[in-house]
């Protein structure tokens, strides 16, 4: 689990540097690298702490997958684009859609569990 989300994170920092050379041209490698590991690793972590507090709310379930699954990783996206990149507030956004989107698609397709799962023949 941990090594599919360090190659997920590697491959959304691939995904920013991209982007940041075809919009921005602002970022540094360094911050792009913070940005997709704390982002990477933060949503599992919110999703973990925040779950017990809207689930106690009565919220109903169809409700809670798509908070879980795509308002709360967007946000902390936003969020920490806006934190940690050094760039106009249009370019910040972008980036962050991107990077998000990047996010989204590893993690419906499951494309690193996958291979991680036929390298290691589990």
């Amino acid at each position: 689990m941990i090594l599919a989300l360090l190659i997920d994170a590697m491959i959304a920092f691939l995904g920013i540097i991209v982007a940041d050379k075809i919009i921005a041209h602002k970022i540094e490698a360094k911050r792009a690298l913070i940005l997709a590991f704390i982002a990477y690793f933060a949503v599992p972590v919110a999703v973990f702490l925040i779950s017990p507090i809207i689930t106690s709310l009565g919220v109903p379930e169809i409700v809670n997958m798509i908070f879980f699954a795509y308002m709360l990783p967007l946000i902390i996206w936003i969020v920490l684009s806006e934190l940690i990149i050094d760039a106009g507030i249009k370019e910040k956004l972008i980036i962050a859609g991107i990077a998000f989107a990047i996010y989204t698609v590893l993690t419906v397709s499951g494309v690193v569990y996958m291979i991680l799962s036929s390298v290691a023949g589990i």
